[in-house]
């Protein structure tokens, strides 16, 4: 595609790759606790800009078309997730005000903890999101290219993924994703996805 460019997230990038990854998420409490969008999203900055987050900038590249930063993918060694994890938790938890704030989020943590994302040897793909203007240019699918590259260079035998539902599922199926099984997610089930390069 003409004047794409992928690369390296930097912390410049941080307050839309925030805003991209709020728009991944239907119920953006369960991820970052409760708070209005503008409180969230400003955690979900600090985390991008964090070091020892799984939202790091330097877990994610960016797509760049005509200059405009329109697109991100977190990429996360399998291994390192829990420990990302544990991270990034305490990290919100200090952010999210009041007792009753945390006590939520420390019950959605706990729900959540269930939830297997990634296996061996795997690259996790965490977060793929796209603005709403660019949608169907196909910069999703090259951001995917761009992992599935990544993969390979560093040595995992795949790339793998947790779908939201079905309308994402059958993206990832027509990029050659097979469909694992069924991830309890507090109401909703979420499709595990597995290619190997």
């Amino acid at each position: 595609m003409k004047n794409l460019t992928l690369r390296d997230a930097t912390e410049v990038d941080a307050p839309i790759i925030a805003g991209l990854i709020y728009d991944t998420e239907e119920t953006p409490d369960h991820i970052w606790g409760q708070g209005t969008k503008e409180e969230i999203l400003n955690r979900i900055q600090w985390l991008v800009l964090s070091q020892e987050s799984r939202y790091s900038y330097l877990n994610i590249k960016v797509a760049e078309l005509n200059g405009k930063t329109c697109g991100a993918i977190i990429l996360l060694n399998s291994e390192e997730i829990s420990h990302l994890d544990t991270k990034t938790s305490f990290e919100l938890l200090h952010m999210i005000k009041g007792i009753k704030g945390k006590i939520k989020f420390i019950k959605d943590l706990i729900l959540g903890m269930y939830l297997k994302e990634g296996g061996d040897k795997e690259l996790y793909i965490a977060n793929l999101a796209t603005t709403k203007k660019v949608r169907g240019l196909g910069i999703g699918k090259e951001l995917m290219k761009l992992a599935e590259k990544v993969a390979k260079e560093k040595g995992y035998k795949g790339c793998s993924l947790l779908a939201k539902d079905e309308k994402v599922r059958k993206f990832y199926e027509n990029l050659d994703y097979k469909f694992e099984k069924e991830e309890k997610y507090f109401s909703q089930y979420l499709y595990r996805m597995v290619k190997m390069v």
